[in-house]
């Protein structure tokens, strides 16, 4: 295949850009996926639910990351072209099912809205990961040890993020201390109160100062904006794919010509796998024999 015809190999800059912005891909993953901790009172208090449901509903995320690895394996496998677009598709849904999480009114429907992000973040983990051992191939070890790190530093941002939002404290009206106040010789207060039954009271929080959708939303603002770059990457790649295309097909036509069909007795005969050696051939299979049995 004539040179101008090959597809061209990014050079170091454009893989250490693109990298970066995968790290943030993986920031943009924890801000809308960790935003349910520090906003978890607020959503109790939406819902009127206890901590206990509303607990197992947002750990929906960890079933959809499951449902959505073994989803982004098959679409990797069958459309590996087209990962940059896999992951701007479902950067934008996981900022939808984010950003809904607040105007939920059940914690079924939180589970439900839970498992299609982790879904999304599964699906996201394979492409990206595609992505860059197709960049840094051999040396992706490093690249794809970073790309993780980005998680870690979208689940630090985002309690910063939702804080101006989270409901207030109400004011406590019993925490007040009674009692008989003495000065010892060293004039230090000594406060004696009266026996009697100690009660711990739940801290009640003010639902009309919640305000956390604006929290999901700007997570969910940030994630779009994100895969606006990704969408760009596949409409700009759309040559390459052609070039990497053509040259798969080519190569598929090279191996189908170069196999050739065993025979039935080819098939069974130890010194096919050996180069035509039968003894050699017995003795690789009577040890992957006794392997297997042990």
């Amino acid at each position: 295949m004539d040179s101008s015809m090959r597809p061209k190999e990014l050079t170091t800059l454009q893989k250490v850009v693109k990298t970066t912005l995968l790290v943030v891909v993986w920031s943009c993953i924890g801000m809308c996926l960790e935003i349910t901790g520090p906003t978890l009172i607020d959503l109790k208090i939406r819902i009127k639910a206890d901590y206990e449901s509303i607990s197992t509903a947002v750990s929906g995320r960890s079933a959809g990351f499951f449902i959505g690895s073994a989803i982004g394996g098959v679409l990797v496998d069958k459309f590996g072209l087209y990962c940059d677009l896999m992951v701007a598709v479902c950067l934008d849904l996981m900022a939808v099912s984010a950003a809904s999480v607040p105007w939920v009114p059940s914690t079924e429907l939180i589970f439900f809205v839970s498992v299609c992000g982790g879904t999304f973040e599964g699906v996201i983990n394979i492409a990206g990961q595609k992505l860059i051992i197709n960049m840094w191939k051999e040396n992706s070890a490093s690249p794809l040890h970073i790309l993780h790190g980005g998680f870690g530093i979208g689940s630090f941002i985002i309690p910063l993020i939702a804080n101006p939002f989270l409901a207030k404290l109400a004011p406590d009206e019993n925490n007040v201390t009674t009692g008989n106040v003495s000065c010892d010789s060293h004039c230090r207060l000594n406060f004696t109160t009266t026996p009697g039954s100690t009660t711990t009271t739940e801290k009640k929080y003010l639902a009309e100062t919640s305000k956390i959708e604006y929290g999901y939303a700007i997570a969910g603002l940030i994630t779009i904006v994100v895969s606006v770059v990704f969408y760009t990457y596949h409409f700009l790649g759309s040559k390459q794919r052609k070039l990497l295309k053509k040259e798969m097909d080519n190569g598929t036509e090279k191996e189908k010509s170069n196999t050739r069909t065993l025979s039935f007795r080819e098939m069974f005969n130890p010194a096919t796998c050996a180069g035509g050696r039968f003894l050699y051939g017995v003795e690789i299979l009577r040890s992957c024999f006794s392997i297997s049995c042990n």
